[in-house]
């Protein structure tokens, strides 16, 4: 696309080399270029603010950080595969290779927000390990074949869809929704109580952190349930990331959640 522009730029005057873009927009759909492009943008923050907080890995809560992100990371770029490929046998696979991202980026904000607001000592490897349990088995069933249909059932070529396939979800699906739902919940949950509780420097961070909670959690919503034909739940991990990215550069939230717990273990 970049490079066909360019040549109209050169080929022509202005006047016919709008015109020729705006064909070549609608050409290519406007809004699967714009939905990309805002892929890109969720992508790119992410990967930035999963940078800052591995040259600050040493920090308690930084590694937490970086594995959600990786997993956001994962899910939209399987995400943008979907897209770029709608309708061909390739999207079935990247579809399920989602999940990946989805499990562990919903497990990694859920465990954060046992971390950061004082419950670290719930956050030990058998809870772990039965946290794990839920996101295995989910990965597992989506790709079993006598689960899998269960999960994501894939019909025949559907161009108006968002796969380019017919796509019907199963019950295994909407279980999995509402698990990680409630994680999500949980999450906003202490983090709501651990702001009512805390003085302003905190209160400031924790409206940061709800932003990057409830973020993805509405963007899901709207696409299960509402009237969206794209799904904007990666998309919105791009507020997620803004939202982080407010917390750890002009709030320092890593610093200040290290300083907690240093506070709260003196005599």
């Amino acid at each position: 696309t970049v490079a066909a522009i360019q040549r109209l730029v050169l080929a022509t005057g202005f006047e016919e080399t709008v015109a020729a873009i705006q064909r070549l927009v609608l050409a290519t759909g406007f809004e699967e270029t714009v939905y990309q492009a805002l892929l890109l943008v969720a992508g790119l923050l992410c990967l930035g603010v999963a940078g800052y907080a591995w040259r600050h890995r040493e920090r308690r809560v930084a590694k937490l950080l970086i594995v959600m992100l990786v997993g956001v990371v994962q899910w939209i770029a399987m995400t943008w595969v979907v897209v770029q490929f709608s309708g061909q046998p390739i999207v079935e696979a990247a579809t399920r290779a989602w999940f990946v991202g989805v499990t562990v980026s919903t497990l990694c904000a859920f465990l954060l927000a046992l971390q950061y607001t004082g419950r670290e000592g719930y956050v030990t490897r058998r809870t772990v390990g039965l946290l794990l349990v839920p996101a295995v088995l989910t990965n597992v069933a989506v790709w079993a074949p006598p689960t899998q249909d269960a999960f994501l059932a894939f019909g025949t070529v559907d161009p108006t869809t968002f796969f380019g396939y017919a796509v019907d979800a199963g019950p295994l699906f909407y279980l999995h929704t509402a698990y990680s739902y409630l994680l999500l919940g949980l999450a906003a949950v202490m983090f709501v109580g651990f702001a009512v509780r805390s003085d302003d420097l905190y209160q400031r961070q924790v409206s940061a952190i709800l932003v990057a909670v409830f973020a993805p959690w509405i963007g899901n919503a709207l696409y299960l349930f509402g009237p969206l034909s794209v799904d904007p739940t990666p998309v919105s991990y791009a507020v997620a990331g803004l939202a982080l990215w407010w917390a750890i550069f002009q709030e320092d939230l890593l610093a200040v959640a290290d300083a907690r717990e240093k506070l709260r273990g003196l005599p």
